[in-house]
């Protein structure tokens, strides 16, 4: 009951549970969204920037857009942005609000299943609180592994409600000293709870398709806690064991029954590998034979298994990224089989006595193989997101063998809570501390870079995130780091290919989009960027073709609409650029880029109040828009018309630009010296603008920055 000191407790538990999580990892809820896929799964995808429509569910349904099919992945994005547009506190807060709840459920069903409140409570414990699962919840990307958790405890509650409700009375008549819900009642209570188990599933399986496993998970719950398997017991209503039913009257079940029951949720399981294979193949995702032999990726499975476990144990040295490498697999590989095989047989033989040791570790290892890589998807070695749900296996042998311990060697509880204690406070440490690696894609993938050897990935991601910034010679040097590591990452070449464009090296950056190119003939990053280059080479008509192409394949795609408008105001085609830029946005709402090149439109048009305008849309969208912060900075710092002059936002605003450029961008110098001279304080502005010239010793800032200092010694400001 309510009321009972065991109910009271369960609720204080959950609650803690609850808190406790939104405390240790809540500060998730202040970082950006990242580089690395974000763009494809919320900031880059029209489908989920336009919110919440028919079109947008529809597209859901349809698409394999990422390499999954996932449709209530998507539409849970789209709801956060109906809601919260694309600030990305609230986007993590969503994640977050699921991952807690996860938590209490996980509690819930081990409670209900064993009737044991304290392990039940550690196992959930350790689920929320690990290091290991902080990705799941901090990258918005991931979004799939809290909303596909969530439908699968489901499963497993309403499927421990079917078991309790589905017990068999031998004569085949009802007894009237059994328990309530047996009969034709017990009958429509089990009915009810198996189709609400199997529609969790499908759920589950439209978030994400590593739950194809759960077939299996449910045979392991009918082994253990469930007790399903076995010779005919009558179980005590108070439990006082591990692994006892709460609900007391469970009997056997023969094995084939139990295998007929789970045919549903295998029917949905291969239907699910099926459209995961077709959608993962069409978009690319499945590395070839050629890449990766069989024998390779079967030792770095294995050697993936034994790495999983060490970072349960110790969990240091976590990374967005691990790269994959064939060529040191097989001595490791071999430990690996050797302690796998070993903890098995192990398992196996403290069956009897300790079962939970048998259902958890084949729980883990069950779990895993959708994405231990035997069918290799990507270029990782592994991933700290796919432990989210196996590592539940884990969590229960540890807590449910320490409480048989307890027990066994009448070991103080105590000296158990004291010790628990610790083990969680360490592990909410840690995990407070790896959210705070994930602030931006810069800390990310340095940090990732700190913790792995030859990551290309993180090389490219860590250099895109200071091309964001303005810092092109370092982005340049990383690119070039990945390139070197990974010919054949088209994403690097990209890169590097703009980073030479920003510094005038065309012909350099030329070799890298058709390096590009020749890797992915059609891909669609490479011509944009190339477009984008002929475009700065001065060749208008040939870059206005590449755009025009890309546009007629892919009517709705922004970068082309958005390059193009670019190509038209180098013509001279204000208007008509305006044109373009404003499509982009209809097609885009929160496309900063499009209104920040609406802003530049509108100043070249003498629209001075309606530039102001589309410049501070890009910043409420993004707040650190390096370029727009710069641009506005620059009109509030140097207009003709005293309206638009406003010399402190001006000065916060450069200064700002500078920090995030670390004062290395001479355009960003320039401004804040204007800005400076803005508010009467010349001595300031020109030492900025020394500093500035030293930067850019020849050319066209270099003029500037001569008129500035000119008139800034004269205590005078610049006007534009």
């Amino acid at each position: 009951m309510l009321g009972s000191l065991e109910s009271r407790r369960g609720l204080i538990i959950a609650l803690i549970l609850f808190l406790g999580t939104l405390a240790i990892v809540g500060r998730i809820t202040g970082n950006d969204f990242i580089s690395y896929d974000d763009g494809i799964y919320v900031t880059e995808n029209p489908h989920v920037n336009s919110g919440l429509s028919l079109a947008n569910v529809t597209w859901a349904f349809r698409t394999g857009h990422g390499g999954n099919w996932h449709p209530l992945t998507w539409i849970s994005h789209m709801l956060d942005v109906q809601l919260f547009g694309l600030r990305p506190g609230w986007h993590h807060a969503s994640s977050l609000l699921l991952h807690a709840l996860n938590g209490v459920l996980l509690f819930y069903l081990f409670q209900r299943m064993t009737g044991a409140m304290w392990p039940s409570a550690f196992v959930a414990a350790l689920f929320a609180w690990h290091p290991l699962h902080v990705e799941s919840v901090a990258w918005a990307s991931e979004r799939k592994d809290v909303l596909s958790a969530f439908f699968f405890l489901l499963t497993l509650i309403f499927y421990q409600r079917f078991a309790r409700s589905k017990r068999m009375i031998p004569t085949g008549e009802r007894n009237p000293s059994s328990p309530p819900g047996t009969g034709t009642a017990g009958a429509k209570t089990a009915s009810l709870n198996y189709a609400l188990s199997l529609i969790s599933f499908a759920a589950g399986l439209m978030s994400k398709p590593m739950l194809v496993t759960v077939p299996f998970v449910l045979l392991l719950l009918d082994y253990w806690p469930l007790r399903r398997f076995g010779p005919e017991t009558q179980i005590a209503p108070e439990p006082s064991a591990v692994g006892e039913d709460p609900a007391g009257g469970q009997r056997w079940v023969p094995g084939f029954p139990l295998l007929i029951e789970k045919l549903p949720f295998l029917v949905l399981a291969i239907i699910s590998c099926f459209v995961t294979v077709l959608v993962q193949k069409a978009e690319g995702a499945v590395v070839t034979v050629d890449e990766f032999s069989f024998w390779e990726r079967l030792g770095n499975a294995l050697h993936a298994y034994a790495l999983y476990l060490g970072k349960t144990v110790w969990p240091t040295g976590l990374s967005l990224f691990y790269p994959l490498h064939a060529d040191d697999r097989w001595g490791p590989a071999l430990a690996a089989a050797l302690l796998l095989v070993g903890v098995s047989v192990l398992a196996g033989w403290q069956a009897r006595k300790r079962p939970h040791l048998l259902a958890g570790w084949f729980w883990f290892l069950g779990m895993l193989v959708p994405v231990i890589g035997l069918v290799q998807v990507g270029m990782q070695s592994m991933a700290d997101r796919y432990s989210y749900l196996p590592l539940i296996g884990i969590f229960a042998m540890a807590g449910f063998e320490a409480f048989n311990a307890i027990n066994t060697w009448k070991i103080s509880r105590e000296s158990a809570g004291l010790t628990a204690a610790a083990i969680l406070a360490v592990c909410a440490a840690l995990t407070f501390r790896q959210a705070g690696f994930w602030r931006d894609s810069e800390a990310i993938f340095g940090h990732t870079l700190q913790v792995t050897r030859d990551n290309y990935i993180a090389l490219n991601n860590h250099a895109l995130a200071m091309m964001q910034k303005g810092r092109v010679a370092e982005a340049a040097s990383e690119f070039q780091a990945a390139v070197d590591l990974q010919p054949k990452l088209d994403a690097a070449r990209c890169g590097l290919g703009e980073a030479y464009m920003q510094q005038g090296k065309f012909e350099a950056a030329a070799e890298q989009f058709e390096a590009a190119l020749a890797l992915k003939p059609r891909d669609l990053a490479a011509r944009l960027q190339m477009g984008v280059l002929l475009g700065r080479q001065g060749k208008l008509e040939e870059a206005a073709a590449v755009f025009a192409e890309i546009l007629r394949e892919h009517p709705d795609d922004i970068g082309a609409r958005n390059n193009w408008g670019n190509v038209l105001a180098l013509q001279g085609k204000n208007e008509e650029a305006r044109g373009q830029f404003l499509e982009a946005v209809r097609l885009k709402p929160n496309h900063v880029n499009a209104f920040n090149n609406l802003a530049i439109c509108s100043r070249k048009l003498g629209r001075i109040d309606e530039a102001i305008r589309w410049y501070r849309k890009a910043l409420r969208i993004k707040p650190d828009f390096v370029e727009a912060m710069n641009n506005l900075a620059w009109i509030l710092a140097t207009s003709r018309e005293e309206r638009y002059r406003n010399g402190g936002e001006a000065m916060n605003l450069a200064m700002k630009v500078c920090e995030l450029t670390r004062y290395q961008n001479p355009v960003a110098l320039l401004t804040l010296a204007a800005a400076y001279a803005e508010a009467g304080q010349f001595t300031e502005a020109s030492s900025f603008i020394q500093t500035a010239r030293q930067l850019a010793p020849n050319g066209p800032l270099a003029l500037r920055s001569q008129e500035m200092l000119a008139l800034f010694q004269a205590g005078k400001p610049y006007r534009e």
